[in-house]
């Protein structure tokens, strides 16, 4: 009876205790936990006193059975809890001496954790945005892309697990393992076309067009998941059930792997005269979807997603009859970033809550080879030079609380929006009359400034609508707000004790 409480006891203790293995952990306030816990369960000892152990680390499997091992990491805690009882409750007149009673347990972290991601890719699909994806995903790889709308969508809906990825993968042992394992892209597709065959929700075209993207692929770069995939060390068990969507995954590993490379995509628009416009993208750095807890008692932040960090050059020359429009219009997005600061269950929502870091952007006009302002020359000779009349893009941090509706699995992926940069989009900004500064040896004439606005503005909204605004917001920027959506959000872990 006595062995049977004393188990209860440390079973309890190591629970509560794992519940302080979150971001940024402190042995102390483990102890604190388990001990707090034995006493409010009838436990009369003190858990930091020898022969008792509270301590952390790590759960290893041997020969089939699992392990604690007090390595110091944050992955485990370990609580070994006595009491000394007489030999003989009976007969305690002929066996006199007491003995020692001891019961253990090993508790995984036990804390609220989340799966997030900035941007909207996934959320807001049409037409116009899975012709641009193919563009840029087939830039990327090296080859044609030809996904329809509902492939995109089919990627979009579909959600896998780290487990999922584990398992397909068949070698990993632990999540570890399976973010440090360095794959081309064509073998990190095809291994998430695996583990969508092992979702229970994945669209059936998902699988298939996965394994096409993967097949097209010609880079032989080798990458990791952890280059994208964020996931607190600390949390690494409760995080293998969590959603993460596989678009986005998808979008990431192939910006990844192309490096820095620049790709070039052709733009349509529909501009009497206008010969081409061409889209020069390079990717200096993939978003990257975070996964684990909120902050730490003091308030340090410990799960941060971050933004694509990109430069877009929309390079356009036009001959208009007697005129010609030599103009590239540059805009470089620093990282946007989403932190996690709290997550709390209510009676009716969940509610999260992030620091939030808009991108900051840089905008210029200049020619197209770069060397000289955005002009426009008559007959040969130059009329003007166009430069931009905008208030300078400031970065700005908030904090921002979205709220998840119970049952919160059934309310996922759920979006935030926050004010970005920018007042409004570039086709709002460049709407504007007073978007453009024109001039003429330096000097303003409104006669030459109206004439050039009157082709020149045109040009600038169609083009911000036909690819800047939308291509930005595939890669997870936008200007006017920035988007913060959750995949997933697990209040507990369901099953902490492993011994």
């Amino acid at each position: 009876m006595i062995k049977r409480q004393l188990q209860t006891v440390a079973d309890i203790s190591a629970i509560e205790a794992s519940k302080g293995l979150g971001c940024n952990v402190r042995l102390d306030d483990v102890i604190a936990r388990a001990q707090q816990a034995a006493l409010a369960n009838g436990y009369a000892g003190n858990l930091s006193n020898a022969p008792n152990i509270v301590e952390i680390g790590s759960v290893k499997t041997v020969a089939g059975n699992r392990k604690f091992v007090a390595d110091g990491t944050m992955g485990a805690v370990h609580v070994v809890a006595t009491r000394r009882v007489p030999s003989s409750l009976i007969a305690r007149g002929f066996f006199k001496n007491d003995i020692t009673l001891s019961a253990q347990a090993v508790s995984l972290p036990n804390v609220p954790i989340a799966s997030f991601s900035v941007g909207t890719t996934a959320l807001t699909l049409n037409t116009k945005d899975s012709v641009l994806l193919n563009g840029l995903l087939g830039g990327m790889l090296g080859a044609s892309i030809g996904l329809s709308l509902a492939s995109y969508q089919g990627l979009a809906s579909t959600n896998i697990t780290l487990a999922n990825i584990i398992k397909a993968q068949g070698q990993a042992l632990s999540v570890d393992e399976l973010l440090a394992l360095q794959l081309s892209s064509g073998e990190l597709l095809a291994l998430l076309s695996n583990a969508a065959g092992l979702s229970a929700n994945a669209a059936p075209s998902a699988i298939n067009d996965t394994l096409s993207l993967s097949q097209a692929s010609l880079s032989n770069t080798k990458v990791s998941l952890g280059q994208i995939l964020q996931v607190n060390q600390n949390t690494q068990a409760e995080a293998l059930n969590v959603n993460l969507n596989v678009l986005n995954l998808v979008t990431a590993i192939v910006s990844l792997s192309n490096g820095q490379n620049a790709i070039t995509i052709p733009v349509g628009v529909n501009l009497p005269g206008l010969a081409s416009v061409n889209a020069l993208v390079k990717i200096i750095e993939p978003p990257q979807v975070a996964i684990g807890p909120a902050a730490d008692a003091d308030g340090g932040i410990c799960t941060v997603a971050k933004s694509a960090q990109v430069r877009v050059s929309l390079a356009v020359l036009v001959n208009l009859v007697v005129a010609t429009v030599d103009l590239s219009l540059n805009v470089n997005a620093a990282n946007g970033s989403a932190g996690l600061r709290t997550i709390e269950g209510n009676n009716n929502t969940t509610d999260v809550t992030f620091d939030a870091s808009t991108s900051l952007l840089s905008i210029k006009l200049s020619n197209v080879s770069g060397t000289a302002p955005a002009n426009i020359s008559l007959l040969g000779i130059p009329l003007a030079t166009i430069g931009l009349n905008l208030a300078p893009p400031n970065a700005s941090s908030s904090a921002a609380t979205i709220q998840i509706e119970r049952p919160v699995k059934g309310n996922l992926p759920k979006m935030l929006s926050v004010t970005g940069s920018l007042s409004g989009s570039f086709e709002q900004l460049f709407s504007k009359s007073s978007a453009l500064v024109v001039k003429v040896l330096g000097i303003n004439l409104p006669v030459i400034n109206d004439l050039v606005t009157s082709v020149v503005q045109p040009l600038l909204v169609q083009v911000s609508i036909s690819l800047l605004d939308p291509l930005l917001k595939l890669l997870g920027i936008s200007v006017a707000n920035m988007d913060i959506v959750v995949e997933d959000v697990i209040l507990s872990n369901t099953n902490p004790l492993v011994i």
